[in-house]
């Protein structure tokens, strides 16, 4: 009877991998996954990375500073606000990603790394999408009067588009190996 657990159904498997030291702290047991590249490389890779996210974030806090840009126009609005949400989810997993070193539980790798490029996809649909909008904005005439400002419009989500591309790119590059328990 003391062998019978219950039952979790919704119970992460991930779980099973911690066990309590003799202080009653937790330990990870579990694989772990290692990079496998170079050593410079490893640096190199996570800042081209950040850059990649955080270039495409002050082209987007850019546009938010416009006023007249944003607000108030659904072509613009919704894929500025959908382009935010997938960079902010990008950035999240980056950061826990970063956090981790070149030694990942293997959990967060799953969690971070091999669906960060489904993000960057993502990310690319909602450029195209704000690109549209910004079109449909310049020839409806619900854009700002600017040129300056119309060409923001249309920069932006390029640049967004392009850094996530490179993204993709760099992440395709690193190749990590599993480490047994």
């Amino acid at each position: 009877m003391a062998d019978n657990k219950k039952k979790r159904p919704f119970r992460k498997e991930y779980y099973n991998y911690f066990q309590r030291d003799l202080n009653g702290n937790y330990i990870y047991m579990g694989p772990h996954m290692v990079y496998s590249g170079k050593e410079g490389e490893w640096s190199k890779s996570i800042i081209l990375l950040w850059v990649c996210v955080l270039v495409p974030f002050a082209a987007l806090i850019v546009q938010g500073l416009i006023p007249a840009a944003v607000l108030g126009n659904p072509w613009l609005t919704i894929p500025y606000l959908l382009e935010f949400i997938a960079l902010f989810v990008m950035g999240w997993k980056l950061v826990r990603f970063t956090y981790a070193r070149k030694k990942i539980r293997k959990y967060i790798y799953e969690q971070t790394w091999e669906i960060l490029p489904g993000f960057a996809i993502a990310a690319i649909i909602t450029a195209a999408i704000a690109l549209a909008g910004a079109l449909v904005s310049i020839i409806g005439r619900t854009a700002p009067e600017s040129t300056a400002l119309r060409i923001v419009l249309i920069a932006q989500p390029v640049i967004f588009a392009l850094f996530n591309l490179i993204f993709i790119k760099i992440i395709r590059k690193m190749k990590f190996e599993e480490e047994p328990a």
